[in-house]
């Protein structure tokens, strides 16, 4: 037998960011992936957010009947990926107004292309939780410190209810299971299935677990295993574990409405996106899935090679929280109250409205879980 010779310096997986994006197809891809630049931004910054929205439609969406709406995903992922990454790029003023265009391409035209098979109602929602995603984010991103961020980490940690429904809001969790729906069937869509919101809190459950070292290393408040078990690492297996026990109970409740199959798809997709998606780098260290966050995890937050960002302004979470306090006992709330009563009104603001309104009369101390065994004062 001939011995076949093979690098042990160079594996077959060792590519780059460009390479994995000039696989994409479609129009859109067409001028993106051949003259990737945006003002502040790298251009392997600019293919790393193109292959983060790539991959995450691809991920959340494996199967497909309309690959228009495919594709408008995967490039609305993507200025979801730049705002996370780097939000001071983005125009702010465009959020606030609505009208938001990045690599050429207009969101407001992809959210058409994606949800055109949406009720008007449905529509106007979906319309807005990408915006409020967008906007709230941007504001973490470009390490900005302003009374709704304080407001938003305040309101997350208050208890888990709360956090499921803010959470859902800053990950857009129900919006890409929507987006799931619209890509694989034309006709109008006027409701929401009744399994819709279970499937969502189980693709909250799976997502911060999976990727629990990210959310951990980038001093975030979405880490749900905060609020399990008085846990870190540990209680992660418990989120999965009962991710996959409630997974089994819709199967069996609903498994033989053809309409369901695509949630079944989904929720599965949550589970393999940290091993797919090249931006949770999961593909390269496979132990921080389900472990602390690492000194390589922490790395990542500055090195600009997966797109992660460092909540660091004002000291963390805390200190945001204590300038949002500030502002309430100051009454100092104007511009708190108005981006919470613009546009369409989600349940997220309308949550936000009422933690706000209880402050302003007295504000409440919360215990936030920094760490295991450790709370401050918030």
């Amino acid at each position: 037998m001939t011995e076949q010779s093979t690098s042990r310096t160079k594996q077959y997986w060792n590519y780059t960011i460009p390479e994995r994006v000039k696989y994409a197809t479609g129009d859109y891809f067409t001028t993106l992936k051949d003259d990737p630049h945006h003002p502040g931004f790298t251009d392997a910054e600019v293919e790393l957010c193109y292959a983060a929205g790539i991959q995450w439609g691809d991920a959340l969406v494996p199967v497909w009947k309309n690959i228009a709406a495919l594709e408008a995903l995967q490039m609305l992922m993507s200025m979801c990926t730049m705002a996370e990454y780097k939000g001071s790029v983005i125009d702010f003023k465009m959020l606030e107004n609505r009208n938001l265009k990045l690599f050429g391409l207009n969101a407001n035209e992809l959210l058409r292309s994606l949800f055109g098979n949406l009720s008007d109602d449905l529509f106007n929602q979906s319309f807005e939780e990408f915006y409020w995603y967008m906007e709230l984010t941007s504001l973490r991103s470009s390490g900005k410190s302003d009374g709704l961020q304080g407001l938003l980490y305040k309101a997350i940690a208050t208890n888990i209810d709360n956090y499921l429904i803010l959470r859902n809001a800053d990950g857009l969790t129900s919006w890409a299971m929507t987006a799931a729906l619209c890509c694989n069937t034309d006709r109008k869509i006027t409701e929401l299935p009744e399994w819709h919101h279970e499937c969502v809190v189980v693709c909250m459950w799976i997502l911060d677990a999976v990727n629990s070292a990210k959310h951990r290393a980038e001093g975030e408040a979405c880490d749900l295993s905060r609020y399990i078990d008085d846990g870190m690492s540990e209680s992660v297996s418990n989120m999965l574990e009962y991710a996959r026990q409630k997974i089994w109970h819709l199967n069996k409740k609903y498994g033989k409405e053809i309409s369901y199959q695509i949630y079944r798809v989904h929720m599965q997709g949550y589970f393999v996106m940290g091993y797919l998606m090249y931006r949770y780098r999961h593909s390269e260290f496979l132990g921080p899935v389900l472990a602390k966050s690492t000194k390589e995890d922490s790395n990542a937050v500055s090195n600009g090679k997966y797109g992660w960002y460092e909540v660091k302004q004002d000291g963390g979470v805390v200190g945001i929280v204590n300038k949002y306090r500030e502002a309430v006992e100051t009454s100092d709330i104007a511009e708190i109250e108005a981006a919470l009563n613009r546009n369409y009104d989600l349940r997220a603001k309308q949550l936000m409205r009422k933690v706000l309104s209880e402050d302003m009369r007295k504000y409440n101390e919360i215990d936030f879980p920094v760490a295991k065994g450790k709370h401050m004062k918030i």
